[in-house]
C-alpha cells in the first residue's frame, strides 16, 4: 500500500490545485491571434520564493499551472526583482506566430521553450530595470 501511495504522490504535486499561486502580471495579444502570452508571477509556499513566468494560452483564459514558455527566478537577488518579487520579464509579439521574451542575463532560467502551440519563441538577454 505504501508503494502505491509514493507513486501517487508526484502526481498530485503537478496538479492544477498544488498549493501554488498565479498573480497574472501581464497579457499580451497578437494582432489577429488566438492565444495569449501571460506573463505571472507564481509562488508555491514560503519556502520556494516567487518566479516570473510566461505562459502562451488560449485567449480568455488563465494561466493555473506552470508557464509553458518561461520559468526563472531572481537567483538569490542577482537578477532585478519586479513588484511582485520574481524577476522582470517583458513579452511582445512579432506577428502572430513569433513571441519575444526579454529577461535579465543573471535570473537563473528553469524553463525556456523554443516553439509552443505553433509559435517560435525568441529570448532575448536584456538589462531591464
Amino acid at each position: 500500500m505504501l508503494a502505491v501511495l509514493s507513486l501517487a504522490l508526484p502526481a498530485l504535486s503537478c496538479a492544477p490545485n498544488d498549493g501554488c499561486e498565479n498573480v497574472e502580471i501581464e497579457r499580451v495579444l497578437p494582432p489577429g491571434g488566438d492565444w495569449s502570452a501571460v506573463v505571472f508571477a507564481r509562488s508555491c509556499g514560503a519556502t520556494t520564493g516567487f518566479s516570473t513566468q510566461v505562459s502562451v494560452i488560449a485567449e480568455g483564459s488563465v494561466p493555473r499551472a506552470s508557464g509553458n514558455v518561461f520559468s526563472a527566478d531572481t537567483d538569490h537577488g542577482s537578477a532585478p526583482s519586479d513588484s511582485v518579487g520574481g524577476p522582470v520579464v517583458r513579452v511582445a509579439w512579432r506577428g502572430v506566430d513569433t513571441l519575444v521574451v526579454r529577461h535579465h542575463p543573471n535570473a537563473r532560467v528553469f524553463l525556456s521553450e523554443n516553439r509552443v502551440h505553433g509559435i517560435n519563441v525568441l529570448f532575448v538577454k536584456d538589462s531591464l530595470p
